[in-house]
């Protein structure tokens, strides 16, 4: 554990100061709303492939420590991390405020090991999941690999109702339908039910008939017009799954964290970077899907306020990246190995490189790194762990990276002895120098970096020489310098708590959801009093779900996707009210992020309210 003086901290980067009280400012002010209305301690807590990261901001200042992951039993990592901090009495009197940033749900789906889910769909359309969209990520591969979506663990069942893409009602849904698919749902004894019905995002009437009746069975029950109320039935029945496949095991583990937390407040961070209470997170379990990586572009949101970043999250099993322009952009699109998540995201690239990344010669002779990794067990081989396989963190370890640093956190013993047994191997088949084979390594992982900030960057019409790189994870401070020399980027930044910068921001996070609306109307189509219209139906429906009442949406907090009739992708402008003024914003957003506009009408695909709890 390492502890820090509150006052007057700073950590000095290229030419900005960022003092740490800015935590506990944000943690007071924001989570000023818990049971415990006005708790000592405030602490974020990331779990991560390879390191539970944890900072904690009390009356004495601010504490921070990494414990190594515990995958089987992820809240273990944590109650030894909250033993190391000395929190042991204040969680007991409730005087401790938790935002957490979990991989549960993530790793649930990445490894198929959700619940056993019924999935139940329209008449001819159970083939749904299998069919999917055909596009491919990589077009020329022969024999592409299709995620299945827990096939082992979800049932596909078919009912014979129907309305048409208006909401009319085509195929009533009968009776004597509804008895006997309870009876073959029954007889499975799913965990989970989910439900998802051609276009009942206009009209829900047989999806909440079907829920009334399989209640019996179980109350994990998911609707796919409550929970993404929109066209594209692929990508709504993915989420609407997935929400209920995930349900069980992350409400079992939140469960288990609350229970050892009790009677402290836990809230949970979502993919959108707002927080949710633990009791209603498994309610929206895929809205957890990527929960940890939101913290850190939160924390540097608020520690650089308008700025143009461009921000790397390197950790032991992968690193995250984006581009804030200003402020933070939701994402247009996120997927998940290959399934789309229709679902409010931040704006994030992850690729499999991080320090944990294992090294190895593939069929071409050639030296590669990942996707495979480490993780917390065994570990890189410095660590002493039980690990044998070369790591990017043994490459550093060879190269003497760490400065003659002989422990780390959790009381880890690094070796550079047993890096260097590690990559020897690597080094004779590929008949080169140890030290050149680390370096090689090394290489490899900037250089996957590199490209996906050039992704991120230059392929959506931006130079990297306007943008400050800044890094956190355990890792980033090992590649920075590198990673902004490569890109021909004039200033990098080391923020303070840089290893744990995603817990810290976590604490900055403000709790609150994303509701949106589906308009899919072209703007000639649309009259502004039709437009406010939908703004005010919007805000009606997010004041009766959360604790809003008292406030309407600040200017900021709306935003509208828009596109070009036939795109399949969407930008965010403002939402103004203004027919006029939106389409010049986005006119002015497409030629920047394309080089052009197209003399046709603008189609305005839905409106956004990001309602943050004050």
């Amino acid at each position: 554990m390492i502890n820090h003086d509150l006052k007057g901290h700073y950590h000095r980067t290229a030419d900005q100061r960022i003092p740490v009280a800015l935590a506990a400012d944000r943690g007071q002010r924001y989570h000023a709303g818990m049971r415990n209305a006005d708790p000592a301690h405030f602490v974020g807590i990331d779990t991560g492939g390879t390191f539970t990261d944890f900072i904690h901001v009390g009356p004495s200042g601010i504490a921070s420590c990494k414990i190594l992951s515990s995958p089987e039993a992820p809240e273990e990592a944590i109650f030894r991390g909250l033993k190391t901090l000395g929190l042991e009495a204040s969680l007991r009197s409730g005087d401790v405020s938790i935002v957490h940033g979990t991989t549960v749900a993530t790793n649930a789906a990445l490894e198929h090991k959700g619940a056993k889910t019924a999935f139940i769909t329209n008449q001819g359309f159970g083939d749904l999941l299998e069919l999917g969209r055909q596009n491919r990520a990589a077009l020329y591969e022969l024999n592409p690999r299709v995620n299945r979506l827990g096939s082992d663990k979800v049932y596909r069942l078919e009912i014979d109702t129907r309305r048409d893409a208006s909401g009319e009602l085509i195929q009533a849904l009968t009776p004597t339908s509804i008895e006997a698919l309870t009876r073959e749902i029954a007889a499975l004894e799913p965990e989970a039910i989910a439900i998802c019905l051609l276009f009942a995002f206009k009209n829900n009437q047989e999806e909440r008939a079907l829920r009334e009746a399989l209640s019996q069975i179980t109350d994990t029950i998911t609707l796919s017009s409550e929970l993404h109320p929109e066209p594209g039935e692929y990508e709504r029945a993915v989420i609407t799954v997935l929400n209920s496949y995930l349900a069980p095991p992350v409400r079992g583990y939140l469960s288990r964290l609350v229970t050892g937390t009790a009677p402290s407040e836990v809230k949970i961070m979502q993919s959108s970077g707002l927080t949710i209470s633990a009791d209603k997170a498994a309610a929206r379990a895929a809205h957890l899907l990527l929960s940890g990586p939101a913290g850190g572009l939160i924390g540097a949101n608020q520690c650089f306020p308008h700025s143009n970043l461009m921000t790397f999250d390197m950790g032991g099993t992968s690193t995250d990246v984006a581009l804030i322009e200003g402020s933070i952009t939701p994402a247009t699109s996120a997927d998940l190995d290959g399934l789309p998540l229709a679902m409010p995201a931040l704006d994030l690239t992850t690729i499999g490189a991080g320090g944990g990344s294992i090294a190895w010669i593939n069929e071409g002779g050639l030296l590669s790194l990942g996707p495979a990794s480490a993780g917390a067990s065994p570990g890189p081989a410095c660590y002493q762990q039980g690990g044998s396989k070369p790591t990017v963190t043994d490459a550093h370890a060879v190269l003497g990276h760490f400065d003659g640093a002989e422990t780390l956190s959790d009381d880890i013993q690094l070796s550079s002895e047993a890096a260097a047994r590690a990559i020897q191997p690597l080094a004779e088949a590929l008949d080169m120098p140890l030290s050149d084979t680390a370096s090689g390594i090394i290489d490899l992982a900037n250089e996957k970096m590199a490209q996906a900030l050039r992704v991120i960057s230059i392929q959506r019409g931006f130079d990297p020489a306007d943008f400050t790189l800044t890094c956190f994870g355990g890792a980033g401070g090992l590649h920075l310098c590198s990673l902004a020399q490569s890109l021909g980027m004039r200033r990098a930044v080391v923020p303070a708590f840089a290893a744990m910068f995603s817990a810290l921001g976590m604490l900055m996070a403000r709790p609150g959801r994303v509701f949106t609306r589906a308009i899919y109307l072209p703007f000639a189509q649309i009259k502004e009093t039709t437009l406010s219209s939908a703004i005010q139906s919007l805000i009606d429906e997010a004041v009766s779900h959360a604790d809003l009442a008292d406030r309407g949406p600040r200017s900021d907090e709306l935003a509208a996707d828009v596109r070009y009739a036939g795109q399949s992708t969407t930008l965010e402008i403002p939402l103004s009210g203004d027919l006029r003024e939106m389409r010049a914003e986005f006119e002015r957003a497409h030629e920047t992020r394309y080089g052009h506009k197209l003399m046709q009408e603008p189609e305005l695909v839905r409106i956004r309210w990001r309602a943050e709890d004050r």
